[in-house]
């Protein structure tokens, strides 16, 4: 008898046992891909070398080509279209060398930039502000924090300073104060902040982000000191616990995502002229779910859905229906099955790139990526990579020509994912079986179907009966085709034969009720196709049994 698969499409089925997943689903991937209905292998994340200062690696963000490094309360920069330069120095910036995180946000340059007055006669109620006299404008900056140091601004060209605190902050054409903080949303003109304290949310000025809000008088001055008048008096606050998250969520009310680990919540700015408070909005919490993000870098939208890290898991929901269930009874992460099971989370990351929702957290494996395909709506597989640890936070740097993807991990190492040597590969496609309690497999033959081989190496495949590990058999694989830049319609060039058969002979394995196959290459090479054949056997009762039925026929005979 038969058994083949073809089709990988459905993407990775942990939820069931694997005798019962669907012709085009697996059981198990390791660092590949089936975007395209074959199975391709990844290649490795390699360190960049580039950046030599030791110290700690607090965090970084993308700036267009260019990515900004914190590391030891210092930052450094390189410009990725010039991949032969090396990371430089932004001068004047320093930070806390000994924070475990440093925050980043870039801002547009200020677009309202006149000075906020009260009405004359406002009295208490101090609802409106008229804009009157000109002010200067703040520029594009990148906006730095750690939650204990006067935050930083990074410029356009890649200087530092210190912004200005409440006291410098006054009431003619110096109008810049940012108060300590962490977390960072910049969001229709506004700047949101976790304070120092991880409760509170402050807020800017809307169109001045990096001028926060204050009391002010009928004059437009401030109050005399930031205790009476700073951003801390007109904070706003959510929950009990701390603040894990800020972060954008696509609602038309201007609403954006804010998290604790045990709560979620979306939080509405309300811009009723009665109810602005020095000219700018009070908000409104709207509970989602008992279910919150780790941190700041493991919040991602993908498909109009928000997909997030949780303490207990990977969770996601649809912010304009505010579906008030936590993600783990959505279909969403039902596939993954015990990828994740009793594992508490602390660090984790997610980022989509290349059209793949990446999240970085601890496996039953180890720490890993699994990864998830935005295009056919499905899990993929898992990532390991030997020698890497858990990634705290992904970046994306778009080049005139490329995209690339850079991780800092927890082993404190900068990489760039896939730009290596190609990873090891696997894939479990699941087990076959009659169903029928009275009848055993019994594999002679397995064949697979390799094409567009780039690399020469070896394809393992290991014979699984009833689950146990029985016969590992080997073949060498041999490239039948050259990496070419542009193909000429409608195969490209190469007169190569493009498709490859091995063929393994397990004739002397055991039979079992249940066979499965692990496969495993570590060359550039894609997997199109699986089968076997098979001979269907009466089920061999155990050694017991077997006893039983031999004293039961001597008796028959004597």
């Amino acid at each position: 008898m038969d058994k083949f698969q073809s089709s990988f499409v459905g993407g990775l089925n942990q939820q069931v046992d694997s005798i019962r997943i669907a012709d085009n689903e697996y059981a198990f991937l390791l660092n590949a891909r089936n975007r395209f209905d074959d199975i391709r292998p990844v290649k490795l994340p390699q360190e960049v070398a580039d950046l030599v200062i030791a110290g700690l690696k607090q965090g970084g963000i993308e700036v267009g080509s260019t990515l900004v490094l914190f590391v030891a309360g210092q930052a450094f920069y390189k410009d990725f279209n010039f991949p032969a330069s090396v990371f430089q120095i932004v001068p004047g910036f320093a930070l806390a060398p000994e924070a475990s995180t440093i925050w980043a946000e870039a801002v547009s340059a200020s677009y309202i930039n006149s000075k906020r007055e009260l009405p004359t006669g406002d009295g208490d109620s101090k609802t409106n502000v008229m804009l009157l006299t000109d002010i200067n404008s703040s520029p594009q900056t990148v906006v730095c924090q750690d939650g204990v140091s006067q935050p930083q601004a990074i410029s356009s060209n890649f200087l530092g300073r210190s912004l200005q605190k409440y006291e410098q902050w006054t009431d003619n054409d110096i109008r810049e104060y940012v108060p300590v903080g962490r977390q960072m949303l910049y969001q229709d003109g506004i700047l949101y902040m976790v304070g120092a304290d991880r409760k509170s949310v402050f807020h800017s000025i809307t169109g001045r982000p990096l001028d926060f809000m204050v009391k002010i008088s009928e004059d437009g001055d401030k109050l005399n000191t930031e205790e009476l008048g700073g951003a801390g008096t007109v904070a706003h606050r959510v929950d009990f616990d701390d603040i894990t998250c800020l972060a954008h969520l696509n609602l038309e009310n201007g609403g954006f995502y804010v998290s604790t680990a045990r709560n979620s919540y979306a939080v509405i700015p309300d811009f009723t002229p009665s109810e602005l408070i020095f000219g700018e909005p009070i908000f409104a919490n709207q509970f989602l779910f008992n279910s919150g993000t780790t941190n700041n870098f493991s919040f991602s939208e993908t498909n109009g859905d928000y997909a997030f890290i949780s303490q207990n898991g990977i969770r996601s929901f649809n912010a304009i229906e505010f579906f008030k269930n936590e993600g783990v009874n959505s279909p969403f992460s039902k596939k993954l099955g015990p990828i994740l099971q009793g594992i508490f989370q602390t660090t984790t990351a997610t980022k989509v790139f290349d059209n793949y929702l990446l999240i970085s957290a601890m496996t039953i494996y180890g720490p890993g990526i699994i990864i998830y395909d935005t295009l056919t709506d499905s899990f993929v597989g898992l990532d390991l990579y030997p020698g890497v640890g858990l990634v705290k936070q992904f970046f994306e740097v778009i080049t005139a020509t490329e995209k690339l993807l850079f991780f800092i991990d927890d082993t404190n190492k900068l990489y760039q994912a896939f730009s290596g040597l190609t990873a090891s590969a696997g894939i479990y496609i699941g087990d076959w079986t009659s169903n029928d309690p009275g009848k055993d497999y019994k594999v002679e033959q397995f064949r697979l179907v390799f094409s567009n081989v780039l690399e020469t190496g070896d394809v393992d495949v290991t014979l699984f009966v009833d689950k146990n590990s029985q016969l590992v058999l080997s073949k060498e694989l041999k490239q039948n085709a050259i990496e070419e830049d542009l193909l000429s319609v409608p195969f490209g060039t190469s007169n190569a034969k493009k498709v490859t058969t091995l063929s393994y002979d397990f004739g002397r394995a055991k039979r079992g009720w249940r066979v499965g196959f692990y496969i495993s290459w570590d060359i550039d090479a894609k997997l199109s196709s699986v089968s076997m054949s098979t001979t269907e056997e009466k089920t061999i009762n155990s050694d017991s049994e077997q006893a039983r039925e031999y004293n039961r026929l001597l008796e028959n005979l004597r």
